[in-house]
């Protein structure tokens, strides 16, 4: 049972990217924009709600001159939305610096045909180079499933890779490939950060989904359906040391207000019980014995 702490993203730690960040025309005080005009500010991409908008600065506006649509295609890796992901044709790539330890990388909601992260020190030496698949064959299991299995289904869309020597002044390079030169590559987040073990994952952990789209009926009886964004859910049961309960529940309070990627181990994705969001709740209930048994419930972003 772990846990990623993300760290936040910065021009300082976003050494390069071969995205090109040029969604829209950068914003300056003296130009006037119509209605519908959009302009590039400071990462994100905004829309003029008014004709005749000029010298009113969109990352002050409280919506009356410019509304805030979303990040810039570049910045989508690390804007916190899983469902609005960065795209690009046939490979991307992100070069990192961070300024704090960065113990391993996730990717979520992730469209690729592999991924590949190495870490560099100042001097140029390679510290670490490893690649993944995107791939799986969990959905097959007989003739049957061969012949007929929706693929799909057994793509793994949320990878990770830890043991990271990502220390402050190192550098980070990131390479996600499609499969061909004329597919696209797509990733929801890349979380880097410091990673934590909170114990032991039990069984009884149990992984699912919370979904917001609507089911109704109508006068008549007949349905009314609504499709939404869904979330994914994990209630973890992990087991820890008693004496590390307080070291585990001041970590989590720290992250309490903060999305982190929690998961059972990087060799276990494919039970699907890893999850970037914020926890609803925590309890430790402690046992004199030794280990205690400890509840924690996540909710994912969307």
């Amino acid at each position: 049972m772990k846990m990623i702490a993300p760290i936040t993203m910065t021009d300082g730690q976003l050494v390069s990217s071969d995205v090109p960040e040029d969604d829209a025309p950068v914003w300056a005080a003296g130009t006037t924009y119509g209605d519908g005009a959009e302009v590039m500010l400071d990462h994100r991409v905004y829309r003029s709600a008014v004709a005749g908008n000029s010298g009113n600065d969109p990352r002050t506006d409280d919506g009356t001159n410019w509304i805030d649509l979303y990040a810039t295609n570049r910045w989508k890796a690390f804007d916190k939305l899983v469902s609005d992901p960065v795209q690009q044709v046939e490979k991307i790539t992100y070069r990192i610096t961070p300024a704090e330890a960065v113990g391993a990388v996730a990717f979520v909601n992730l469209g690729a045909y592999r991924a590949r992260v190495q870490v560099f020190s100042a001097s140029g030496q390679r510290l670490y180079d490893k690649e993944q698949f995107i791939g799986g064959i969990s959905a097959i299991y007989d003739y049957w499933t061969f012949f007929t299995v929706d693929l799909s289904l057994s793509i793994m869309q949320e990878m990770v890779f830890a043991n990271i020597p990502g220390y402050p002044g190192n550098e980070i390079l990131i390479e996600l490939f499609a499969e061909t030169a004329s597919a696209t590559v797509s990733v929801g987040q890349i979380i880097t950060g410091p990673s934590y073990t909170l114990g032991i994952t039990m069984s009884g952990t149990a992984t699912g989904i919370k979904d917001f789209s609507t089911k109704d009926r109508n006068q008549f009886g007949d349905s009314i359906i609504v499709e939404r964004a869904f979330a994914d859910t994990t209630s973890y049961q992990f087991a820890l040391p008693s004496r590390t309960a307080h070291n585990v529940k001041r970590l989590l309070s720290k992250q309490r207000a903060t999305p982190s990627y929690y998961y059972v181990s990087e060799d276990a994705m494919e039970f699907g019980a890893q999850v970037y969001g914020f926890f609803q709740d925590f309890e430790i209930p402690l046992n004199a014995g030794g280990t205690s048994y400890a509840n924690l419930k996540i909710e994912g972003l969307t």
